[in-house]
């Protein structure tokens, strides 16, 4: 790697990944190269459009692994060099499970990185799905990479509608362990619990029935750890399509909403309540615990008497 790093093509690559590193120097003086820099270098190589591809592919090689950058590196070897499935396989397999890094990667990146190992699973639809939940799983996803990664796969031609199906119920915290490992023989991570809010509207696209799952979330959200993304996602759907809803249900889920105790949850549900309901949940509004929430609803109820 030392003596790749030395050709002229990389020196403003490299000097690009110690300046996102706030480091200096250069690689004739540089000692053994450490993880974080190796993704930092990872990250700019694919960036950088003036490197030669052939020098590009072979420092890429090098640069695999588990980090944001080195997954951006595997990532673009499959978009441009046939990569077969099991290399993907086992490269998600090396995978942990955990929180976002601070510098995972963002939506764009995340999708291009989903897209790429599709490409490379797509003469093998066994294990599409394993590959996935363990991307969608691990650190290197910011949360917004999650659910654009999430939002990309639903959408997209790589799995069948029975394991679109699947992957949106994992999503949900569902278990569906034996469904992914059925065809994925390492194991499944639960899902972040973040990507509920992402994955209720899915649900919906699916096919779904909309008022069937807006009453299982009314119905089972108090058994949620954390329903919090759960509800979020619950007023994503009444905000995108709660006019297909008969008013009563809809009510229930505002009021679901309404209820919960994070101060920014409930004044969305106010708000949302105020435009599709009437004007008298600015009223409870003023009545809420938190003075946020009551300063927003004074606020608007104001504007709209200078506007009357």
């Amino acid at each position: 790697m030392q003596d790749l790093l030395t050709q002229p093509h990389l020196q403003t690559v490299y000097h690009r990944a110690l300046r996102r590193l706030g480091r200096t120097g250069s690689p004739e003086d540089s000692g053994e190269v450490d993880q974080d820099l190796l993704d930092a270098l990872a990250r700019e190589l694919c960036a950088d459009r003036r490197v030669p591809d052939g020098l590009r592919r072979e420092v890429l090689r090098e640069l695999v692994g588990p980090t944001p950058g080195g997954l951006q590196a595997l990532a673009w070897l499959c978009r441009n060099q046939p990569v077969e499935a099991g290399v993907a396989m086992s490269f998600v397999a090396g995978l942990s499970a955990g929180d976002p890094t601070p510098d995972a990667l963002d939506p764009r990146e995340a999708v291009e990185a989903l897209e790429s190992l599709m490409r490379a699973m797509e003469a093998s639809r066994s294990g599409r799905l394993g590959v996935v939940v363990r991307l969608l799983a691990s650190p290197l996803f910011s949360e917004a990479g999650r659910s654009a990664g999430l939002k990309r796969v639903v959408s997209g031609p790589w799995l069948t509608p029975g394991d679109r199906r699947t992957l949106v119920e994992w999503a949900l915290g569902l278990d569906v362990v034996d469904e992914i490992a059925a065809s994925f023989s390492h194991s499944i991570p639960q899902a972040p619990v973040s990507l509920a809010r992402t994955a209720l509207p899915c649900l919906v696209d699916q096919g779904e029935d909309l008022a069937g799952v807006v009453r299982s979330v009314v119905a089972n959200a108090a058994s949620w750890a954390d329903p919090r993304p759960l509800l979020q996602g619950l007023l994503d759907l009444l905000e995108r399509s709660g006019a297909e809803l008969q008013p009563a249900l809809r009510r229930q889920a505002l009021d679901l909403c309404r209820r919960h105790k994070e101060a920014l949850l409930r004044r969305r549900a106010y708000q949302l309540a105020a435009n599709t309901e009437g004007p008298d949940f600015l009223q409870e509004a003023l009545r809420d615990r938190d003075f946020g929430v009551r300063s927003w609803a004074l606020s608007r109820l104001n504007r709209s008497k200078t506007q009357d």
